[in-house]
């Protein structure tokens, strides 16, 4: 990640992913549709609309 502060006041900062958090967006992306076929499993196994925690 990187920082990125302004020299203003009150002092604003910006992040950004850097290069490498950017690669890891595709992880995170595999995650998901795997996160959201397993609660389509659990609807269909529990016989439940919505997952509940």
């Amino acid at each position: 990640m990187a920082r990125n502060v302004q020299s203003e006041m009150p002092p604003k900062i910006e992040y950004e992913l850097s290069e490498i958090g950017h690669k890891f967006q595709d992880v995170l992306a595999t995650l998901e549709v795997w996160g959201n076929e397993y609660i389509e499993y659990l609807k269909k196994r529990t016989g439940t609309s919505t997952c509940s925690r």
